[in-house]
């Protein structure tokens, strides 16, 4: 897991920002051309998901090469069930050029609070 300065550098500006669930949830209402993406893996996803969310398992093999399908210019929210996947998978689209990603604090479980 990251800890301290390891976040501090993920999450490092507005463009890049771990939110808090009603944050979260106001920012995807507010907006008309988000991309959601769940990072749980297909069983995880399957108990239950965002609406409009596509699976991307952080954990799968594919998971870059997937992402890069997508537009980097678009504003990505995603979330893991805990949020302890996310913030790695956060860093990985920050490298390959997303502008704009959200992360939901304490992750799907957040939904359940």
């Amino acid at each position: 897991m990251l800890t301290g300065c390891g976040y501090s550098k993920i999450y490092s500006s507005s463009e890049f920002a771990l939110l808090e669930k009603a944050d979260y949830l106001s920012r995807i209402d507010a907006l008309d051309n988000e991309i959601i993406i769940d990072v749980r893996t297909p069983m995880e996803y399957s108990r239950g998901h965002f609406d409009n969310a596509i699976n991307i398992s952080f954990l799968g093999f594919s998971f870059e090469e997937r992402a890069m399908e997508l537009d980097t210019s678009r504003p990505v929210f995603i979330y893991c069930e805990t949020a302890h996947r996310s913030p790695y998978a956060m860093g990985k689209l920050k490298k390959l050029g997303f502008k704009k990603v959200y992360d939901l604090k304490k992750g799907y479980s957040a939904l359940r609070d």
